[in-house]
């Protein structure tokens, strides 16, 4: 009887679809109810009781809204981990050889990475300030941030195994046994440098994941990550699927655009790409974005556009590091006519997404001039701002 009685309870429980929010290439973000497991590259929401599919191919990102985000715990995860194929997590090694890293990730409880595809490692420590990649001593040579007396000094040689707890390096006349109690970072030359993958996953402890979708539906999805290596999540762990695409060029992939600046006192704040003019991770309203440019007004970037593009589509708005400071004006023109003005935007407003047509354009310029308050805060992000080419 009381086995009945669970089983009429559970069917008058009501069943909350899983909201999705995804982004076609042409046009801004629909929301809606998941419907259909991903089988046939396609995904099928339903939206005000109808029925709506898209290609995965003609997306740019599948997102879960309600999948809350939280930090990942760095005592039990003291290491960051960055691959050449665009993934980073936290995690801790538990084995390590000449070949190879098996480790301890939020998403995994073992997973083994070959040496040849990792970019960086970087120890939490609260103490010190994250190791600058950019001053590496060379570009050829691997790099290890060492600490002595409460800084970090950066020696230049050869990384020769990692082992649990310490590593080998080759310096230019020795070979050292580094403690990974006394690291800071190391950053690796060379490496795997292996095209796109075709998704990266956003995790809700902030990680990035790329790989190959191999199945999708509304409960898990199963990830090749590398050769012949899959790792399965629960989707409540995603909280979005971004989606590598031919027709899109994101303008942090071009060649350096011709820029101008125009800044108050003649303080320099060149450009910076994919992150803030303020050298942070770009950040609107409380949201990250890991691609985009990061300038101060008076800002000018100048394009040549040597392929037919549909449309320019980006995020912009002010960034974290001034809110609620900073007003700005954006504005897009091509061959010397305006194409978008968005009128005054400051660190009290939402980000604004845009969609801007360049049919015919040839010569693509970014304008970001400085609101009522001088330029004194004006931190300004063209977040994820690509180009879609033509069909």
């Amino acid at each position: 009887m009381m086995l009945l009685w669970l089983a009429t309870l559970m069917t008058l429980i009501p069943i909350v679809p899983l909201r999705v929010l995804v982004t076609p290439l042409d046009g801004p973000a629909i929301s809606g109810a998941w419907q259909s497991p991903v089988a046939t590259g396609q995904i099928t929401l339903e939206i005000d009781g109808q029925s709506r599919s898209w290609l995965m191919t003609d997306l740019l990102e599948v997102a879960f809204p309600d999948h809350p985000v939280a930090e990942t715990d760095t005592v039990a995860y003291p290491l960051r981990i960055e691959m050449h194929n665009g993934s980073f997590f936290q995690a801790r090694i538990i084995e390590a050889n000449e070949s190879q890293l098996v480790l301890n990730c939020p998403f995994s409880p073992q997973a083994a990475w070959p040496l040849r595809e990792l970019q960086s490692i970087a120890w939490s420590r609260s103490e010190l300030p994250a190791p600058d990649f950019s001053t590496a001593p060379s570009s050829t040579s691997d790099t290890l941030w060492m600490i002595r007396d409460k800084s970090t000094v950066p020696v230049s040689g050869t990384l020769l195994a990692l082992g649990p707890t310490s590593g080998r390096f080759q310096l230019p006349n020795r070979t050292v046994e580094f403690q990974y109690d006394k690291t800071a970072a190391l950053l690796l030359a060379g490496g795997d440098s292996q095209p796109h993958s075709t998704t990266h996953l956003v995790l809700t402890d902030r990680s990035r994941l790329a790989g190959q979708i191999r199945r999708l539906d509304a409960q898990n999805i199963e990830v090749e990550i590398s050769p012949d290596q899959f790792i399965t999540l629960p989707l409540t762990q995603v909280t979005a699927l971004q989606l590598n695409n031919d027709r899109v060029v994101y303008l942090s992939d071009l060649p350096a655009p011709r820029e101008q600046n125009d800044h108050f006192l003649d303080i320099s704040w060149p450009m910076r790409l994919n992150r803030s003019v303020s050298n942070q991770s770009l950040r609107m309203n409380g949201v990250g974005f890991e691609r985009g440019i990061g300038v101060r007004a008076t800002s000018r970037l100048e394009y040549t556009l040597t392929e037919s593009y549909a449309q320019l589509q980006a995020t912009i708005g002010v960034d974290d590091a001034v809110r609620p400071h900073g007003s700005v004006v954006f504005r897009v023109m091509g061959d010397n006519q305006e194409l978008f003005n968005s009128g005054l935007l400051t660190g009290r407003d939402p980000p604004l997404a845009i969609s801007v047509s360049l049919a015919g354009i040839s010569r693509l310029t970014l304008l970001v001039e400085p609101g009522d308050d001088l330029d004194i805060a004006d931190h300004a992000d063209w977040a994820n701002i690509r180009l879609i080419k033509s069909d």
